[in-house]
């Protein structure tokens, strides 16, 4: 990317901050750091390139703020608090987008020399030996790695509870989830112990912790991302607080050459044109929504009348039962495979010591009912919803609908202990949206707009055609100015403690 096209993207970061701000900055003040929690990932960046404050600056409030939170939100599951001052001490990115910038790690992810257990006991010990360049494209950014980030068990939840390292709370309630995978991520950006983190998305795991934390989720197109050239379900991203973080994030972490699609690079301004969306509150299972999820699409539907965009109330059919049936062929497929893994290590079937009764009941299920041509098929049928979606996107430029089918649910109504065959019934309609644009590989963002009538986030989902992150982008500059969000801070979070 351009550094001269990206920086006069950013430019006007510093407006963000009041002229007070900025003098405590340069005096390097202890009030200062508390007002780093304020600041997008851009914004401190470029307090970085500007000498106003050093990288170590930015680690330690960092670290003053996850000391604070994280005890009772239990967002980050190891601190590598040592690795991050090294790095500021000897920082070298101070040219990259996120030069001295704290972020956190989704624990699904591999980051050389950190642990790797995908919040699972079979991998409790397992450090990760590589890393890819995905990860070094983070690293060449300037971005300072502040710890591994919770999820459940191999990303196989909707909810971030697992018995290794115990439930990620919910800062806008603590008695509530997160959502999944990416939910670690979720609330230590919501918490403000960090501007952003990593996340990845296989079924809703970055589009579900956005809407339930209040935060912004964009999942990229297939192929879009460094790495993701052979990944079907799972495409990787972050979660942030403003558009234009997760724009720079995409930017960085762009494959150069992705196929079947034009390149983006930095997307940096608001839509022009005005758009034929088509809206739908209703599931994919025929379920309608909570009230007030339901009352947040329409509300969100009015708002893009309002901005002159044309809504149009359709439903994209799919045989519900159909599409989650092949669904949860390639979802359990993995716990399948993890299992088989541990069956060759300890030399007998894998049982609760070692894996959560969800993960067992998903291999048992794929085990036995499932077989190779069981997977072709679920294959197979994608290829024909793709064809569908991309024909229904021919007349429409977006496609609305809730993000999950209800607020922030309880911690524990879908923990990995409950029945197997109950957390399936609760889960399937939960997550009814979101899968969609995994299957067809299109992307897919969740926009902070609204909030419950007791003050707990519901995001809205705009799904586009394949290739068309451009234009989700600059949909959500738009709606960032027409009904800001910078200002709606947690009453968990560092910038009211």
């Amino acid at each position: 990317m351009d550094r001269r096209k990206f920086m006069g993207a950013t430019a006007s970061s510093v407006a963000l901050m009041s002229l007070s701000s900025r003098t405590a900055f340069a005096a390097g003040s202890t009030k200062a750091s508390d007002d780093f929690v304020k600041l997008d990932a851009l914004a401190q960046a470029e307090l970085v390139r500007k000498k106003e404050v050093s990288p170590g600056e930015l680690i330690e409030a960092a670290i003053a703020r996850i000391e604070k939170t994280n005890p009772e939100i239990n967002a980050i599951t190891h601190k590598s608090f040592d690795m991050a001052r090294d790095k500021a001490k000897n920082f070298t990115g101070g040219d990259g987008v996120f030069a001295g910038v704290p972020y956190v790690f989704k624990g699904l992810s591999q980051y050389k020399g950190l642990p790797a257990t995908r919040s699972s006991r079979f991998l409790a010990t397992n450090i990760a030996k590589t890393q890819t360049a995905y990860e070094d494209a983070l690293d060449n950014s300037g971005a300072i790695l502040m710890g591994i980030s919770n999820t459940p068990e191999f990303g196989l939840l909707a909810t971030t509870e697992s018995s290794l390292y115990g439930a990620a709370k919910n800062p806008w309630d603590l008695t509530r989830s997160t959502a999944g995978s990416s939910g670690g991520t979720g609330a230590a950006v919501a918490a403000g112990m960090v501007p952003i983190g990593t996340a990845s998305d296989g079924g809703g795991s970055i589009r579900m912790p956005a809407t339930h934390c209040g935060l912004l989720g964009l999942k990229p197109s297939r192929g879009r991302s460094i790495g993701n050239d052979g990944s079907f379900l799972t495409n990787r991203g972050c979660i942030s607080r403003s558009v234009r973080d997760t724009a720079a994030y995409l930017a960085i972490t762009e494959n150069q050459r992705p196929v079947g699609m034009p390149k983006i690079g930095m997307i940096s301004t608001p839509l022009k044109k005005r758009l034929k969306v088509a809206m739908s509150t209703k599931g994919h299972l025929n379920n309608d929504p909570h009230p007030h999820v339901a009352e947040a699409t329409l509300a969100t539907a009015k708002l893009m009348a309002s901005l002159g965009h044309e809504v149009v109330e359709r439903h994209f059919d799919v045989n519900g039962d159909e599409f989650m049936h092949h669904f949860m062929t390639l979802w359990s497929l993995g716990a399948y495979h993890m299992t088989v893994l541990a069956r060759k290590k300890f030399g007998k079937e894998p049982d609760e010591s070692s894996f959560e009764p969800w993960t067992l009941g998903l291999a048992r299920m794929h085990k036995e009912e499932r077989d190779y041509m069981s997977v072709e098929a679920a294959y197979a049928y994608f290829r024909v919803v793709s064809h569908n979606y991309g024909r229904f996107m021919q007349e429409f430029d977006l496609y609305l609908t809730p993000v999950l089918d209800q607020p922030p649910i309880k911690l524990g109504m879908q923990s990995p202990d409950v029945d197997y065959d109950l957390v399936m019934e609760r889960i399937l309609p939960y997550v009814s949206y979101t899968p969609l644009a995994n299957a067809t590989g299109a992307p897919s963002i969740s926009v902070p707009l609204h909030w419950s009538k007791n003050n707990l986030p519901v995001g809205s989902l705009f799904t586009s055609g394949f290739g068309k992150e451009a234009l989700l982008l600059q949909l959500a500059y738009e709606l960032e100015q027409a009904q800001p969000w910078a200002d709606k801070w947690a009453p968990y979070s560092s910038a009211h403690m």
